[in-house]
């Protein structure tokens, strides 16, 4: 275990100290059956009443989940070749700090065991605890907004957004219904979501919804696209990294170029004094529309492929963007605004919450 543990890479410092400390305190022995209601019965004479622990049974159902997945279209999927003596194959994970010893520790100890070729985990990106209004998450005191509950207040996009941005990958985070509507107001509705309204009704209002013709780039074109291109780089890094916050920084960065652009540029002053200008402007800002958008997609996919369709732009998976995004949309394509991507909640739709899910908690117990 300690000559394949040194043998990973690119783990973060929590999980590594986790796993050491589960090898210096010793390996026990340790139990894999529960006397539970529900879970795998254990095959075992004498056993009838019991079952497997989940998070000795879960990890082999990683393999046994795949090899399902595989023999609903056998002719085309082979489950082997992602799980045994799979050296083409780079397996991550993501988990909380306290499933990190079954994967890290446990799971390995069993494959290592079998002695034979199974596929081991590359990375484990282990991240702390996200906290609720100061205190923890508790289902059994109904303590917290919870997945069902989260979905049927809002889209999935704002949630995907907030917990990439705060992920508590080197300390624990605290979610409050106030920081929550604050920080997606400022992020999605003012940064992202106004800059593709603005670009777009401005379009639809004076150029008849059609991508307008004219100009020549010049310097701020260029500086421009020389930003974008350090911004994406840095994109890429913080997603190759699996830094969660650092990587929603990186698109905010894009994002807020993106508004500089249009705001230094200001084509609604430039288009009466030289409407050519204005018109290359907005056609760059349609194209960082796509940039934005694309930059986006791997956390808030469903807004994201609503801008990149208002602009033309229909792609199941979009590509990663690039500076060369920039030209890529071309004068006479008609846009189709999305509409508003984001309403603002504000600080009473956050209090609203609060004291609703506050009034779910079950009463004192002597």
């Amino acid at each position: 275990m300690r000559d394949w543990l040194s043998s990973r890479s690119g783990w973060p410092p929590l999980v590594r100290s986790i796993a050491r400390k589960w090898l210096d305190e010793g390996i026990r022995d340790r139990c894999i059956t529960r006397d539970l209601a529900w879970g795998v019965p254990v095959p075992k004479p004498g056993f009838e009443k019991k079952v497997f622990y989940v998070w000795f049974d879960a990890p082999i159902a990683y393999i046994a989940a795949t090899q399902d997945w595989a023999d609903a279209d056998s002719a085309r999927r082979d489950w082997r070749r992602w799980w045994f003596g799979a050296s083409d194959v780079r397996y991550l994970q993501f988990l909380g700090k306290d499933n990190v010893p079954f994967h890290a520790v446990s799971f390995p100890c069993t494959l290592l065991g079998s002695r034979e070729p199974w596929k081991s985990v590359d990375i484990i990106k282990g991240v702390n605890w996200l906290t609720y209004e100061g205190g923890k998450f508790s289902t059994s005191g109904r303590r917290g907004v919870f997945l069902d509950q989260a979905l049927d207040l809002l889209p999935a996009d704002r949630w995907r957004w907030w917990l990439t941005a705060h992920a508590p990958e080197s300390a624990d985070s605290d979610f409050s219904f106030s920081r929550f509507a604050a920080d997606v107001d400022h992020d999605l509705a003012d940064t992202f979501g106004n800059f593709v309204q603005r670009v777009l009704s401005f379009i639809v209002s004076r150029y008849d919804g059609v991508v307008a013709d004219g100009g020549a780039p010049g310097p701020e074109e260029a500086r421009l696209m020389e930003e974008i291109a350090g911004l994406t780089r840095e994109l890429r890094d913080q997603h190759e990294a699996l830094a969660l916050r650092k990587t929603a920084d990186a698109v905010r960065a894009i994002w807020k170029a993106a508004n500089l652009y249009l705001v230094s540029r200001a084509p609604w002053t430039l288009i009466k004094s030289d409407p050519a200008e204005a018109g290359l402007v907005l056609r760059i800002a349609v194209n960082l529309i796509g940039v934005c958008a694309r930059a986006a997609w791997a956390i808030i996919p469903n807004a994201a492929d609503k801008a990149l369709a208002s602009i033309g732009e229909r792609e199941e998976i979009p590509a990663f963007p690039s500076a060369n995004d920039l030209t890529c949309i071309p004068a006479g394509r008609r846009i189709d605004p999305p509409g508003l991507l984001f309403g603002k909640l504000g600080p009473e739709w956050a209090e609203a919450q609060r004291a609703r899910f506050a009034g779910e908690k079950e009463p004192a117990r002597a």
